[in-house]
């Protein structure tokens, strides 16, 4: 039996290569940041929660949000179509199902596909029963540092 010509091997590597199916690694998106939330009307049954973030990426699709209500797992609140809304700035959602008395920490994903990015820093923000507490002394903060 004679050893295979060196050359007829190379072309026959080549084929194989060039025949095999293109597999595109996905990639997920840069994580949004600079998320903050804040109360629109923090007391009472019709209490309801702005949730804002800095869309970072440039190749998501869509935005998951995801919710912790008191401390507890992180559910899915929804999943936006990072299309509809111009993103120039910080990206909002308004969410008006919010309860009193309870605190929410929101964090956002950006994805396209089946990729999802690391997910956003977490924005804490907290609802108080109508009978608040009296002799309360209110401090102006910047909701994104805290200061």
């Amino acid at each position: 039996m004679t050893p295979p010509d060196p050359v007829s091997l190379r072309w026959l590597a080549l084929l194989v290569v060039l025949a095999a199916p293109r597999f595109a690694m996905a990639v997920a998106p840069a994580a949004p940041s600079g998320c903050y939330a804040f109360t629109l009307n923090p007391v009472g049954a019709n209490a309801s929660i702005a949730f804002y973030f800095t869309d970072t990426a440039t190749t998501e699709t869509k935005w998951k949000i995801q919710v912790s209500v008191n401390s507890g797992a992180y559910t899915d609140l929804a999943t936006v179509d990072s299309t509809s809304t111009a993103a120039t700035g910080p990206t909002g959602v308004t969410w008006g199902a919010a309860s009193i008395n309870t605190t929410y920490r929101f964090k956002v994903l950006a994805g396209n596909g089946t990729e999802l990015s690391a997910p956003s820093n977490i924005a804490t923000v907290g609802t108080y029963p109508l009978n608040g507490p009296v002799n309360l002394t209110v401090t102006a903060l910047d909701p994104r540092t805290g200061t």
